[in-house]
């Protein structure tokens, strides 16, 4: 029986050992695979922040656009207001001409006018 329980205290000391032997490689191993997951993860992170990055950056390019094409359209209708008032005090004089014009005729046919055909002023 002493034996036997050598026999069996031997086989629980190299089971002990053995446990020990997987628990450490089992954790070897465990700390290998969450490095590699920490690398792939701050590479998906990285990879992340430059497309963020690209995508601000070529929506800053399509707002810069539509400004400039803002830009050239005001200024565009700047110019054509500006065209218009031009025409428009053009227009104003030759009127002014015109009245002008038309005020002298009729002085002169006032004037011309003999006394009895012309309205009486009150």
């Amino acid at each position: 029986m002493e034996i036997a329980a050598i026999v069996l205290g031997f086989c629980s000391i190299v089971l002990a050992v053995l446990g020990g032997l997987m628990a450490y490689n089992l954790s070897k191993r465990t700390d290998q695979l969450v490095k590699s997951e920490d690398e792939r993860a701050k590479t998906l992170i990285e990879e992340g922040h430059m497309r963020t990055q690209q995508m601000f950056e070529e929506g800053n390019k399509r707002v810069e656009a539509i400004l400039e094409r803002m830009d050239r359209r005001f200024e565009g209708t700047q110019q054509m207001i500006e065209d218009g008032r031009r025409e428009f005090r053009e227009l104003i004089k030759r009127m002014d001409d015109r009245w002008a014009r038309i005020e002298e005729k009729s002085g002169v046919l006032i004037r011309e006018t003999p006394p009895e055909y012309r309205p009486e002023k009150k």
